[in-house]
């Protein structure tokens, strides 16, 4: 593209983004009626967004927690005028009284002829989006959910979003690999005649991108690898990037590299990702009421002589297998024990079989790395999480033992990306019940025949010291009493306690349903009926009584 075609085309978007239209004004007046208030930065982001959708097809909102991505959707989609639908985990949808969640926004906003359907509902979504041709909107929120094209889940969405302006709301698009945000981008742009870059081929870009990434990230996470092929491969790697002399790699080097990377993926988002933090606000003329954000404070506290001792042991236990991980995880890559691998360098598989492994071995390193945070979150969840594991292996050993085979299922794969741990849990805990049943024939089960191991008694061995690894952890849980003697529980009260002397209320998150229950009881012990506890599906009144305790505006 010669630099004046360059530059008009720029002006051209620049003009069109910013550009106010008068239908503006009847989005205020209904914002305002409805009880909303209007702020300009949100009325840039509609403007932009529409702009991104008559010239792409779609964009991304992507401006931090609690800026209104929700608000600026339904805007867009009244000035768009358009029957569509929205998409969105359960428990933002809302009840059918409309009283909260996506169903009381399309309600204020007026999009009378919309839609709204579950993330897990996406096979009826589309069923839906086939029988009703005048379906021409489709919103996705938390659209990260969806930055694996290799599930079934994706596929739907694509097909339901084929032909459709596409808005995705998410407030991490950049979290990982280029292949990620790409995924999101084939939603509503066509990779090789893409309008978001001048030569139209997306395609082309993102898979240098994804290569390059690939090639740092190995070289960062095998540099010191005690594996002599690993470090040789990583090595390799670094002097196809930085140049052939280099015998010594610089992991500072490799670190600026990725950097740039990252910076060169923004470059071609730009056009289609609408992105504002809090920061950003402050450059409006307009009183914006955001609290202030203050740093973290870090609350320090001691563990026993023993409980360390415990601590550093789950920590190794659940480290990478070359760095002395007792966990095997071998229920979770089968594969390796079919195929006889002992080393990702010994490799001589099909295409389909190295696709298998990676997913196997990222649903591995998944597990250990979630028994890690569920132990960092709190004793009672690792507790929990631990009678689950040793639960869900002793019923593989037991459906190995009476049928001489073993199921896989293809679905906990297909979760790791698109939900979150304790719903990836959940599912642990049907195909639990699935394998005391011995059902082998759902579609997303992959059935393998131990006669045909090459490494069938080491699979066996791997389960059982698994098994063994977990009835070590409950005992010493148990007597180390670690669920009632919980020093962060401890400190968590006396600074609640600070709080309360100054009058004020305190709002606690966690990440488990597990580390919610343990805390619950432990809380209602010490501060008795002041402690409301909310976890899972919230009915009407846990809603209720939450508005009713927190909401200034409550009514």
């Amino acid at each position: 593209v010669d630099p004046f075609s360059a530059y008009v085309y720029l002006l051209k978007t620049y003009i069109e983004t910013h550009k106010t239209k008068d239908t503006f004004k009847d989005l205020v007046d209904l914002i305002k009626r409805k009880g909303y208030k209007s702020y300009s930065y949100q009325m840039e982001a509609v403007s932009q967004a529409i702009t991104n959708c008559k010239s792409h097809g779609g964009t991304i909102l992507a401006d931090v927690v609690g800026l209104g991505k929700t608000v600026v959707a339904c805007m867009v989609a009244k000035a768009l005028g358009k029957r569509g639908i929205v998409i969105a985990p359960p428990h933002l949808i809302g009840p059918d009284d409309k009283s909260t969640g996506w169903k009381k926004y399309l309600e204020d906003f007026e999009l009378y002829g919309w839609e709204t359907f579950s993330v897990g509902k996406l096979e009826k979504a589309l069923e839906f989006v086939r029988e009703h041709d005048d379906l021409e909107v489709v919103i996705v929120d938390e659209a990260h959910r969806f930055r694996n094209e290799d599930t079934l889940s994706y596929h739907y969405l694509k097909e339901i979003c084929r032909g459709k302006i596409v808005l995705l709301l998410t407030a991490t698009p950049f979290n990982n690999r280029p292949s990620d945000i790409f995924a999101l981008l084939k939603l509503f742009t066509i990779p090789k005649k893409s309008t978001i870059v001048f030569d139209e081929d997306l395609k082309s870009k993102f898979e240098e991108y994804e290569n390059l990434f690939n090639k740092l990230s190995y070289i960062k996470n095998h540099y010191n690898s005690p594996n002599k092929k690993k470090r040789e491969r990583a090595l390799n790697y670094y002097k196809e990037i930085f140049g052939k002399n280099n015998e010594v790699i610089e992991i500072d080097k490799v670190k600026a590299e990725t950097k740039e990377l990252a910076r060169h993926i923004r470059s071609i988002l730009e056009p289609v990702v609408i992105r504002r933090n809090r920061l950003d606000l402050k450059h409006y003329k307009e009183k914006i009421d955001l609290p202030e954000v203050k740093d973290p404070i870090e609350w320090f506290y001691e563990l026993t002589k023993e409980q360390s001792k415990f601590y550093d042991e789950v920590i190794s236990a659940f480290s990478e297998e070359e760095l002395g991980g007792r966990f095997k995880g071998a229920i979770y890559i089968p594969i390796k024990y079919e195929k006889g691998i002992k080393d990702d360098d010994e490799l001589e598989l099909k295409e389909e079989e190295n696709f298998l492994l990676t997913y196997q071995r990222n649903l591995y390193d998944f597990m250990r790395r979630l028994l890690v945070k569920r132990f960092e979150s709190s004793f009672g969840s690792f507790y929990e999480s631990i009678k689950r594991f040793k639960s869900i292996h002793e019923t593989a050993l037991d459906f190995i033992k009476k049928t001489n085979k073993f199921i896989l299922d293809r679905k906990l794969m297909e979760d790791l990306a698109e939900k979150d741990p304790d719903e990836i849990l959940e599912e642990l805990k049907k195909y639990e019940q699935n394998l005391k049943e011995q059902k082998t024939n759902t579609e997303y089960y992959k059935v393998y025949d131990l006669s045909k191991f090459k490494q069938k008694d080491k699979f066996i061995k791997d389960i059982q010291n698994d098994i063994k690894l977990f009835d070590e952890f409950l005992q010493k849980i148990e007597k180390l009493k670690l669920t009632q003697n919980d020093p962060k529980a401890d400190r968590l009260i006396k600074g609640i306690e600070e709080f309360l002397k100054e009058g004020r209320k305190v709002v606690i998150f966690t990440e488990y349903t597990d580390t919610a229950k343990h805390l619950d009881e432990i809380l209602k012990k010490h501060f008795k009926d002041k402690v409301l506890t909310a976890y899972g599906s919230l009915g009407k009144t846990t809603f209720e009584e939450i508005a009713k305790n927190f909401d200034a505006q409550y009514k």
